[in-house]
Formats: structure tokens, C-alpha cells, sequence
């Protein structure tokens, strides 16, 4: 996961670093993508949504040699929550993301726990 500071140049270091090292590399730009987002706003399991995601993408997201770079990953917090399902029950997945304000988003989330926070 890259954090950083908006228009800064990491979609493209991210892009240019997958076409160069990896056979296979899909792109998904989650500011494009809102019938992914509808995948993981539903209340299915997280294997149920990993099925889901290959199969719309028609991409093999564990093939040798591949990777998966998700942009803008703060458009949905459940995907940010299922980045740990991926890497332990999927571990030859190769995965990247980044995100404007991603910080700003991970910090809201996970250092905060009581409602008035939100």
C-alpha cells in the first residue's frame, strides 16, 4: 500500500514499476470502477467477493508472474479491510495500491473506535 500526498506521482512510479517487472498486469482505478465497489458493498464473505472480482475482471489474480494495482482504494473501506484476507488466503496474489487521502482514511478508521469519532 503507497501513501502519499495527492499529485504526487504515485500512480504513475506504480504503473511504470508493474509494466516493467510483470508479465501480467491489470489496473483498476476504483474512481472508474463502481461495479467493483457494488461487489464490496454487499454483505457477502470475503472469498465470495474475491470470486466475484476474477471473474469480472477475467483476470488470473494469482498466475505467475501478475499483479494487481488498485488506485483510489479509498472509495471503498471494506476492500481496504479484505487487503489482509487477500494476503492470507491468497498469498501468490501480488497486490499494490494507493490512494489520495489514504492516510487520512486508514488513521479515521483504525485509531479510532468510538462513535463520536466518525
Amino acid at each position: 500500500m503507497i501513501l502519499g500526498a495527492r499529485q504526487v506521482g504515485k500512480t504513475y512510479i506504480i504503473d511504470k514499476f508493474a509494466r516493467e517487472n510483470y508479465k501480467n498486469y491489470f489496473m483498476i482505478n476504483l474512481f472508474e470502477r463502481s461495479d467493483i465497489l457494488e461487489i464490496y458493498q454487499s454483505d457477502v464473505s470475503a472469498e465470495e467477493k474475491y470470486q466475484k472480482l476474477k471473474i469480472l475482471l477475467d483476470f488470473d489474480l494469482e498466475a505467475e508472474d501478475s499483479i494487481l494495482f488498485i488506485d483510489e482504494i479509498q472509495e471503498s473501506e471494506k476492500m481496504i479491510a479484505d487487503l489482509k484476507f487477500f494476503c492470507e488466503r491468497h498469498p501468490k496474489m501480488n497486490i499494490i495500491c494507493a490512494g489520495s487521502l489514504l492516510g487520512v482514511k486508514l488513521k479515521r478508521n483504525y485509531s479510532c473506535r468510538s462513535k463520536s469519532c466518525r
